[in-house]
């Protein structure tokens, strides 16, 4: 832990794909939780993944809900 929040990693953007489901959301929010990093979620928003599971971080402007579709679908 101490190793990603380090100076090293400083003045990111952490790109999530499929943060809203549960592993997803719980590291989203423990990255914007510890650092000031900014985190952009690209997700499905399927059975597995809920918009709802982040709505407390939603408000954040250094966090970003990229709702997708299937990326197979053409």
């Amino acid at each position: 832990m101490d190793l990603f929040f380090s100076e090293k990693f400083k003045n990111m953007t952490i790109l999530v794909t499929g943060g809203s489901g549960f592993i997803g959301s719980n590291f989203i929010r423990m990255v914007l939780k510890n650092s000031d990093e900014r985190v952009v979620n690209i997700d499905k928003l399927t059975y597995a993944g809920n918009s709802e599971n982040l709505a407390e971080v939603a408000h954040l402007s250094k966090y970003c809900l990229l709702y997708t579709s299937d990326a197979a679908d053409e």
